[in-house]
């Protein structure tokens, strides 16, 4: 592995390709070569790609998954290891109870959380269970792509907590998926045709081994009138916006005057509404007596 950029357009032997969600076992082959482990575990094996390859290059594995009775949110695992691999459900793309395996929806099926949210709460569970089962050293690797619905990004590998110290982010390039032959009506976004592979590794020495480092990144609603730090072009803008893109200066100025930018420059003595028509002026699009709206551009 001599890149961050992974492609494997010849899919490898092991595993079954028919197995929906199946990762290319040539990926496992260089993830063994590069942190060469001793023992592999793989929690959500589906057709075995992971045992397969480690077989074949002599590496002790362990796997199972939900659908062969191990339940990574519940269930120990069965000791320790130099790599745990997991190839998560990207939220409910594929669901996978009563669809790829079994007659019926299991209750603990992570693609079948009732909601987003729930998702990334219950596979964070997921990763920390699996993170507990390294040796000091070890790496988690986690498989993962993007979920585009409805015109909306859902960055999967973004809203994980990532355990353990961060050593890479690899980008798997995708061949052959199932999606490419669907047609979207009305889909103008370009298709997610990558992944991303995660791997971090639990520390070899600890200060306190109760301790352990978790990023993640946070999803805020932010009201901008108590962002001191929003430029003046952009309070108008965003007021403007607020009023329906159509607003005279006297309804500008009430609807910024409670702004933490407004309420600084009132205690400083500044002329902030001499400020806003300045801005308004210059920069907005008249389009009525007094009345003001979003600047327009013309074509060239």
């Amino acid at each position: 592995m001599d890149s961050t950029i992974l492609s494997y357009p010849d899919r490898g032997a092991g595993g079954s390709a028919k197995w929906r969600g199946n990762h290319s076992p040539r990926l496992s082959e260089d993830l063994f070569l590069w942190l060469k482990p001793s023992l592999v575990f793989d929690p959500m094996c589906g057709s075995g790609t992971t045992g397969d390859v480690a077989k074949r290059m002599g590496i002790a594995c362990w796997q199972s998954d939900l659908h062969s009775g191990f339940n990574i949110l519940k269930d120990d695992f069965p000791g320790m290891a130099d790599l745990i691999f997991c190839h998560d459900p990207y939220h409910d793309i594929i669901r996978y109870s009563g669809n790829v395996w079994g007659s019926a929806p299991h209750p603990d099926d992570l693609s079948r959380c009732p909601d987003y949210d729930t998702f990334i709460q219950r596979m964070d569970v997921a990763h920390y269970h699996a993170y507990q089962a390294l040796r000091p050293g070890g790496h988690l690797v986690v498989l993962v792509g993007d979920v585009k619905r409805k015109g909306a990004l859902y960055p999967l590998q973004r809203d994980y907590r990532w355990y353990g110290e961060p050593v890479q982010m690899l980008i798997k390039l995708q061949h052959n998926v199932w999606s490419n032959g669907r047609m979207y009506n009305g889909m103008s976004d370009p298709r997610i045709m990558h992944e991303y592979v995660i791997v971090t590794r639990k520390p070899r020495q600890f200060t306190s081994a109760w301790m352990v480092t978790v990023r993640r990144s946070e999803r805020l609603s932010v009201d901008q009138r108590e962002v001191a730090g929003q430029t003046w072009q952009g309070i108008v803008w965003t007021a403007l916006v607020e009023c329906g893109n159509r607003a005279s200066l006297q309804e500008i100025y009430d609807h910024i005057k409670d702004h933490a930018r407004v309420r600084r420059a009132q205690a400083n003595g500044t002329d902030w509404q001499a400020i806003v028509r300045r801005v308004v002026q210059e920069t907005c699009t008249n389009v009525g007596r007094g009345m003001w709206a979003l600047p327009t551009y013309q074509r060239a």
